[in-house]
């Protein structure tokens, strides 16, 4: 009884690995002529660019994970070759889709445009979700798979209360 309380200690103690974020190359990435075809490198990095428009038409060229930026009114996501099976959204701090008015342009490439429908939340947390609409890969036109991409970032500005939520005042002491 010993031995087995005291190996869940040490599993509790031990913890899980945390996850490790995605590297996201927001260039496309180019081939080496001297590069062996029989070796594989592994999977190819998916290569996008990123163009946030804040409320005030400025422009944010690029995205860091953990990046804190001005309220934004959308963002373009533009891919060399077409995607297939692949879906765009942002995920607010509950982890619930933000609503958007989506664009798609398919001509030799994909842009993608997400319109917010309203301004995100000052001081709050979101993120950039690429995913498979219906497996766990998505992959482009040319047959490459790629495993789902998260990128968190946040809007600059002080935290805004959620509606409904009563603020909770001070007690004063008697």
């Amino acid at each position: 009884m010993r031995f087995v309380r005291a190996t869940l200690v040490v599993l509790l103690l031990a913890g899980c690995p945390k996850p490790v974020e995605p590297v996201i190359d927001a260039g496309v990435p180019e081939l080496d002529a001297g590069t062996d075809a029989g070796v594989d490198a592994g999977p190819t990095p998916l290569g996008f660019t990123i163009e946030l428009e804040t409320v005030d038409a400025g422009t944010i060229a690029g995205l860091d994970a953990g990046m804190t930026v001005e309220p934004l009114k959308s963002i373009t996501l533009s891919f060399p070759v077409p995607l297939d099976d692949v879906r765009f959204r942002v995920m607010d701090w509950n982890d619930a889709v933000v609503a958007s008015d989506d664009e798609s342009v398919t001509d030799g490439g994909l842009a993608y445009r997400i319109v917010f429908l309203q301004p995100l939340k000052t001081g709050r947390g979101y993120s950039l979700l690429i995913d498979a609409e219906t497996g766990d890969t998505f992959r482009d036109a040319r047959g490459a798979q790629y495993d789902e991409v998260r990128m968190p970032f946040r809007i600059g500005g002080e935290v805004q209360s959620e509606p409904g939520v009563p603020v909770k005042k001070k007690k004063k002491k008697k």
